[in-house]
């Protein structure tokens, strides 16, 4: 789906987050329907002011993006949290407030 800003958004995103020092590293590279994963390494290093290494680590939530890069060694897929595991989570990050009555 090109064409709608989500490189640009990300590209904001990073500009508030480096504003307002929420880390202390940052590194975009932009990834396409054929991702070409020597050009991420690439961007990635060069963001970061790093020789280019041998491996880089890429996320995804679509799966098949890591099926079409012939240079991944290692997929680690992670499945949906149980329900309860995901509440818990939620409540440990929101404060155990959220159940509270108003």
């Amino acid at each position: 789906m090109g064409g709608v800003g989500k490189t640009t958004l990300v590209g904001e995103v990073v500009n508030i987050a480096k504003r307002e020092g929420v880390f202390d590293e940052y590194a975009k590279a932009v990834v396409t329907e054929t991702p070409d994963l020597s050009k991420i390494q690439r961007d990635v290093a060069k963001y970061l002011g790093l020789p280019l290494i041998e491996q880089v680590l890429v996320t995804s939530r679509i799966e098949g993006v890591f099926n079409e890069m012939e240079e991944t060694r290692k997929n680690f897929p992670i499945g949906i949290l149980p329900e309860n595991d995901a509440w818990s989570l939620f409540k440990k990050k929101a404060g155990d407030d959220i159940e509270s009555d108003p």
